[in-house]
Order: structure tokens, then C-alpha cells, then sequence
């Protein structure tokens, strides 16, 4: 399945075509507990190279996953002048 990430910043398109990268799965933020930002309303599947976050899988895919969470996901297309990052689970 190719998803198009969301999310995605500047050091995003660093990563290369072919390299795998980690998926985690990130809860949702506590209404308690204070956040700079947005907070996470539903558990968010975010996509790590290292400890830098590269992009989010898009709710609508999470669906698509049917609650599989995969541990790795392979980078398919990196287009930096589009603002394009598509992996492959």
C-alpha cells in the first residue's frame, strides 16, 4: 500500500529513496496535561528516521490499515520541490 505522508518538514526530505523507516504509534495527548501546539485528538502513527520525525500517516490510511500498525514502512518517492513523500507499507 503507497501512503502519502503528512505532515512532513524541511528535514523530511532528506531521507532517500529505498531507506526504511520506523512507524510508532503515538497516543492521544492527555486533556490534563499541557502542550505546545496541537494535540493529538485520536493515536497518531508518526514515521521516525532516527529520532527526527519524518511525516504522519494520514488518519484515513490508519483506517485503511484496519488496525495492523506495520514496525517499518520503505520510502518510495521523495519530491522536494512538491512537497511529496510517499512510502510503501
Amino acid at each position: 500500500m503507497e501512503i502519502k505522508l503528512s505532515g512532513t518538514g524541511p528535514l523530511s526530505f532528506e531521507v532517500k529513496e529505498g531507506e526504511e523507516l520506523k512507524v510508532k504509534e503515538i497516543s492521544p495527548s492527555s486533556k490534563s496535561r499541557p502542550t505546545a501546539g496541537s494535540r493529538f485528538k485520536t493515536s497518531a502513527l508518526l514515521v521516525f528516521k532516527g529520532s527526527t520525525k519524518i511525516g504522519r500517516i494520514p488518519p484515513k490510511n490508519q483506517d485503511e490499515l484496519g488496525g495492523r500498525i506495520p514496525e517499518y514502512c520503505k520510502v518510495i518517492e521523495v519530491n522536494k520541490e512538491k512537497k511529496v513523500l510517499i512510502v510503501e507499507i
